[in-house]
């Protein structure tokens, strides 16, 4: 995402997406604290919603709508990652108990 996004963006919704940037970069996902960004980020836009009208609410949706395809596409791989992995698990627990 380029930094001139920002120019339409409140300042703590920047930081926001920021913060989810180099959470989903990391080696790996703290899903605790992606789910505390997500829903920190949800309550920011509802603010900003309803505090813009016209071309500046207009800019503001489309820029975060872009910034939100982006977290979409970066975070659903590492869900279905995670996913695979617990299914491995359960698959394991219940091999487990079939031995005991």
């Amino acid at each position: 995402m380029s930094d001139t996004d920002s120019i339409k963006t409140h300042p703590e919704l920047a930081q926001n997406f920021e913060k989810i940037q180099t959470l989903v970069a990391a080696e790996e996902l703290d899903h605790e604290t992606l789910l505390k960004l997500v829903t920190e980020r949800d309550q920011l836009i509802q603010q900003q919603l309803g505090l813009l009208s016209g071309q500046s609410l207009q800019l503001f949706c489309q820029s975060e709508l872009d910034r939100h395809h982006y977290i979409q596409t970066e975070v659903a791989p590492l869900f279905e990652q995670t996913s695979k992995q617990l299914a491995k698990l359960m698959h394991s627990r219940k091999a487990i108990k079939s031995y005991k």
